[in-house]
């Protein structure tokens, strides 16, 4: 379980994105190009700025919703992901999940820092390949009235990534080096 007390000596990293309605029949997510100058807003914050896990290591993260009095939120999801990019279809692996609906809000839910925590699995780890990749994200979804929402994800690495040059070198030593 988390303790939601005040914390003491944690400094977050923060970073400041705009949240821009997506209509959800569209496959469009993140932020847009375009939108209004009154959408909400969120900050995300690492723990101690670290963005980069090893399996078992404990990621804590805080988001801040920024909202003006008109904003209303139906619903709000916060999730741990991976997911692969490359040729071929698209997978999405869920790590942690949290749905909140408008009944679990309450006016002062968002005057103060959300947070997301969990243990990290052993697998998958982060891959950066030419034909593959496999990121991690934390996803931040609001779900505003008439079927918009907002989504914004914040990339980390699991694991310690290498590209496949190194990997090769370290499995290859160098041939021009002669033995005696």
């Amino acid at each position: 379980m988390e303790n939601r007390s005040n914390r003491s000596g944690k400094k977050l990293a923060s970073t400041r994105e705009k949240f821009y309605p997506v209509d959800s029949s569209s496959s469009a997510t993140g932020n847009q190009a375009e939108g209004s100058l009154t959408d909400p807003t969120l900050e995300v914050g690492f723990e101690d700025d670290i963005d980069q896990f090893l399996p078992g290591d404990f990621l804590r993260c805080e988001y801040t919703v920024n909202l003006l009095p008109e904003h209303e939120i139906q619903a709000i999801e916060t999730s741990v992901i991976w997911m692969t990019e490359g040729k071929g279809d698209t997978d999405i692996g869920v790590h942690h999940f949290e749905r909140r609906p408008k009944q679990a809000l309450t006016p002062d839910t968002f005057k103060q820092p959300q947070r997301i925590s969990t243990v990290m699995p052993a697998s998958p780890l982060t891959y950066d390949g030419n034909i593959l990749k496999i990121r991690w994200c934390i996803r931040v979804r609001l779900f505003l009235p008439n079927a918009h929402q907002v989504t914004h994800d914040c990339f980390f690495s699991l694991g310690e990534t290498k590209s496949f040059s190194k990997i090769t070198e370290e499995i290859q030593p160098d041939s021009t080096a002669t033995s005696d």
